[in-house]
């Protein structure tokens, strides 16, 4: 009968401290790896992210062919 009313009592405290270091670890080799995967992406597609950005290609383009019309009109 005592054995019905008994609820059991478990300390957690300890298990607290462990989880958390152990979230952080955790969460610092998931933030790595993201970065390393973007790093490789970034290397792997760089014609498409760099040469996107770059205005050079266009400022030529743009100057080229201003130079052809005002050859053409004069």
């Amino acid at each position: 009968m005592q054995g019905e009313n008994y609820e059991p009592q478990i300390n957690l405290a300890g298990l607290e401290s462990r989880s958390t270091s152990n979230q952080r670890r955790q969460m610092l080799v998931a933030f790595i790896l993201l970065l390393a995967a973007l790093t490789v992406l970034a290397i792997r597609y760089r014609p498409f992210w760099f040469d996107s950005l770059s205005f050079s290609g266009k400022a030529d383009q743009v100057s080229s062919e201003t130079i052809q019309q005002s050859a053409l009109i004069e």
